[in-house]
């Protein structure tokens, strides 16, 4: 049994309820194309393997690489040994022909959470849905609604572009070693929103101003913007968290 590095942020999901919860969730379907991220020692995989047309596995811990290729690897489950953060998600979705959206499902490490999910929202195009694993302080910040404590940039950029929808709080317990904080299960479903990549550098940027000093006015902290205020409905004298999603979006296409 190969233990967790904590290095690397690894807990290994252990408990069969939830593991048996996050199928019934993700619902693979013959057709479907699933990236696992971080399968560890395979307690999901199991249940993952032989259930879809195709089925990624991104593994950084060299370790687990050789039961991981014995147990799971054929031809429909293919393992990539590398760092999730440098993965060519292009490619992967060229992978398979005709291509079709990719369906992710993992248990993400705190360290590299915010990073990977950035990452996979320039990405969008090539994803239908996610499911993830993550600090509940991660997933409420993601979850968060407008004029509430957590409200954030995560909050408006994942908003923006996907329907999200918190899931269920996992103790510590369910894993091993187990965490010194309680975890949640997060899903994401791409919207139909259209990722532009000027208004995406620019919601960013706003987005950044904005929280980066959340306790001024906007009239303050988005002075670059002001002139667009009035044609997007905001109110200068309001701070950061309580710009409405659209808001945010309007103020970026107005910019661009």
């Amino acid at each position: 049994m190969v233990k967790a590095k904590k290095s690397l942020g690894q807990n290994f999901l252990n408990d069969p309820s939830v593991i048996s919860h996050i199928v019934k969730s993700v619902g693979p379907k013959a057709e479907d194309r699933l990236v696992e991220i971080g399968p560890g020692q395979g307690a999901l995989t199991e249940h993952l393997a032989g259930s879809c047309q195709r089925l990624d596995l991104i593994e950084l811990d060299d370790r687990l690489i050789p039961q991981l290729q014995k147990k799971f690897v054929n031809n429909t489950t293919r393992l990539h040994h590398q760092d999730v953060l440098t993965m060519d998600w292009d490619q992967l979705y060229q992978a398979q022909t005709p291509s079709s959206p990719l369906r992710l499902v993992g248990n993400l490490p705190y360290q590299i959470s915010s990073p990977l999910l950035f990452q996979l929202l320039e990405h969008r195009q090539f994803f239908k849905d996610m499911l993830f694993m993550l600090q509940k302080e991660v997933v409420d910040r993601i979850a968060a609604p407008c004029n509430s404590k957590n409200y954030g940039r995560l909050s408006v950029m994942l908003q923006t572009y996907f329907d999200v929808e918190k899931g269920i709080e996992i103790e510590p317990e369910s894993f091993s070693p187990a965490p010194k904080v309680h975890s949640a299960l997060i899903q994401l479903w791409s919207n139909e929103r259209e990722l532009d990549p000027k208004v995406f550098q620019a919601l960013q940027d706003i987005t950044q101003k904005a929280f980066q000093q959340r306790r001024k006015t906007v009239r303050n902290s988005l002075k670059e913007w002001q002139d667009h205020f009035t044609r997007c409905d905001i109110d200068p004298s309001v701070r950061a968290q309580n710009l409405t999603i659209e808001q945010y979006y309007q103020l970026a296409c107005s910019s661009t």
